[in-house]
């Protein structure tokens, strides 16, 4: 076997490997070190590739070198050489690093993309080609993560196409986001959702049209951080970055903080939707996770080289939120739409409908279980029947003594004691 090495990618470990231990495709090789280089992990190749036909291959043909998929697969772990360990599902610090990963593999064109403890361990990850798929046993998340990378890669040729190199945009969007402490991957993500991937700060939608640019300003808050139609992109930027700051947004908060602070009105709010005041159906949080795919495959090509390593990686992270009370005068939601008038469809996950499913057999089942075994309500007994009162005592005095009389009087008694004197 040929090993090839380079600073995000090794294949010496196939050595070791029992059956697949050829040199994976020079296609997938280039993709592992595209990822390295971006997420600043090595790909540590422990199943590489085999033949389609022969003794030695086990299991699917994602892993032949000799089909015609471009990419084939691989197995292998992410090691991070600052921290000198491999990234592991068991470690909650490692879990955006690695959906973040899953998820560019599938927009950069993987098909087949696998993770959960009970598929291979926490540590070792399936990427490659063959029939579009994601699994991983518990890992719904990852499914997840490379389900929406898979819906956003047609359009990533076409966006990286229309981001000229040294955009000025992008360096409005990196100033903004180190002033307040946001990953500037997920600042433009929201910012091509709300702008319906136009980029503008003249746009206008929401319910009345009355929302305007780049995070959709209502009227009042146009007013009060002075955003209007006629501004360069730079400039409604840093309108964007006063309202962020006064509404609370904190540095090092997720994507999710992010958009709450524009949608909602401040962070922790996630559990709310805007959908009443013309905004797309959906909290925020199911905004952040359904619908942003697209629009960080936009935000990623704008920004091009000049993201920073690493970026783009708080969107899988967990929410905290509180549940506040239902909006009323001590916490108005404000008028900041979002409209759902985008040009690319939002991430359809197939594995829902299945879960989905799953969900209403299991209810079913629940239901008949528990009227199986609810107690059972005996119907009331029929009213006893009516009972005959007993016979009346035999009056045996009554009886006897007119027998009695009558023996002592009898005629032939006539010499008894009561006979005549």
């Amino acid at each position: 076997m040929a090993e090839r090495q380079s600073d995000y990618v090794r294949e010496d470990y196939l050595s070791q490997a029992k059956i697949r231990s050829l040199a994976i495709k020079q296609q997938l090789f280039d993709l592992y070190s595209q990822l390295g280089s971006q997420h600043g992990l090595r790909a540590d190749i422990v199943s590489g590739g085999q033949h389609s036909k022969g003794e030695k291959r086990t299991g699917s043909h994602r892993h032949d070198i000799d089909s015609n998929d471009p990419f084939g697969a691989a197995d292998l772990k992410l090691y991070d050489p600052g921290q000198g360990r491999y990234l592991s599902l068991s470690n909650q610090e490692d879990r955006p690093r690695i959906a973040g990963y899953m998820r560019d593999a599938a927009a950069a064109g993987a098909t087949g993309i696998g993770a959960g403890k009970g598929y291979m361990g926490n540590e070792t990850f399936h990427i490659g080609g063959g029939g579009k798929g994601a699994w991983g046993g518990e890992q719904d998340w990852i499914r997840r993560e490379a389900l929406r990378g898979n819906t956003a890669a047609p359009a990533l040729a076409a966006t990286a196409a229309a981001a000229a190199p040294g955009d000025p945009r992008a360096a409005a969007i990196l100033r903004i986001a180190k002033q307040i402490g946001a990953d500037p991957v997920d600042l433009a993500t929201v910012i091509s959702y709300e702008s319906a991937g136009k980029f503008s700060p003249s746009i206008m939608g929401g319910k009345g049209g009355k929302y305007l640019g780049l995070i959709q300003f209502g009227p009042n808050e146009q007013k009060q951080y002075g955003a209007h139609a006629k501004q360069t992109f730079d400039e409604q930027m840093d309108a964007v970055g006063r309202y962020l700051i006064d509404r609370g947004y904190k540095p090092g908060m997720d994507r999710t903080q992010l958009y709450s602070t524009i949608n909602a009105g401040r962070p922790g709010l996630s559990h709310l939707s805007d959908a009443n005041n013309g905004g797309a159906p959906g909290t925020v949080a199911d905004k952040v996770r359904d619908q942003m795919a697209a629009h960080e495959v936009k935000a990623r090509a704008l920004l091009g080289s000049s993201l920073p390593a690493g970026s783009g990686n708080t969107a899988v992270a967990t929410s905290t939120d509180a549940q506040p009370a239902a909006p009323g005068p001590t916490s108005p939601l404000p008028d900041v739409g979002a409209p759902d008038r985008g040009i690319l469809s939002p991430a359809v996950d197939p594995f829902k409908a299945i879960a989905d499913a799953a969900k209403e057999r299991q209810d079913k089942q629940m239901a008949e279980l528990a009227a199986s075994t609810a107690p059972q309500v005996q119907a009331p007994a029929p009213p006893p029947a009516p009972v005959a009162p007993p016979p009346p005592p035999v009056d045996y005095a009554g009886l006897l003594l007119p027998r009695i009389k009558r023996g002592l009087l009898a005629d032939d008694y006539s010499s008894g004691l009561l006979g005549a004197a």
